[in-house]
């Protein structure tokens, strides 16, 4: 009987493979970056890295902590990246080079998703937080997973 694939618990479009050196311990690490549609435990609609990718084969791929993503649309570089936020989010997660008013600013876009807003410019970041962060608090308490709030 073949064996059954894990179903996914997450997924991203678009994403790209990032490899990590670490010349001081003599390793390479795989991960993933892109925009997560949907995540078991963040809940998606933001940009991310993934920890250690284990396998990826078509259009799948499983990290170390056995989440299982669904990839759509690979990207070949990061000029592929069509918008500032995606930009931006590169900036802070891989390359980690953006300062905290941009990190600020992918925070607020996340909880515009999930809170059904606009998405606020990023000179609007902080106020928008400030508006806004105990409002996604109580929603991620009300939509965790048993054990996970």
């Amino acid at each position: 009987m073949p064996e059954l694939a894990p179903p996914t618990s997450a997924a991203l479009d678009p994403w790209m493979t990032v490899v990590e050196i670490d010349e001081v311990r003599n390793r390479r690490t795989t991960t993933l970056f892109g925009y997560a549609v949907a995540h078991h435990r963040t809940g998606g609609l933001a940009w991310l890295t993934t920890g250690p990718v284990v396998k990826v084969e078509g259009e799948r791929a499983v990290t170390a902590s056995g989440t299982v993503y669904a990839l759509g649309r690979r990207l070949s570089s990061p000029e592929e990246i069509g918008d500032a936020e995606g930009r931006a989010a590169f900036r802070a997660f891989v390359l980690r080079e953006a300062d905290e008013a941009e990190r600020a600013w992918l925070h607020a876009c996340k909880i515009a998703r999930h809170l059904g807003l606009p998405l606020p410019r990023p000179e609007e970041a902080a106020p928008f937080l400030d508006d806004h962060r105990a409002e996604y608090a109580a929603l991620v308490l009300r939509t965790a997973p048993p054990g996970r709030a």
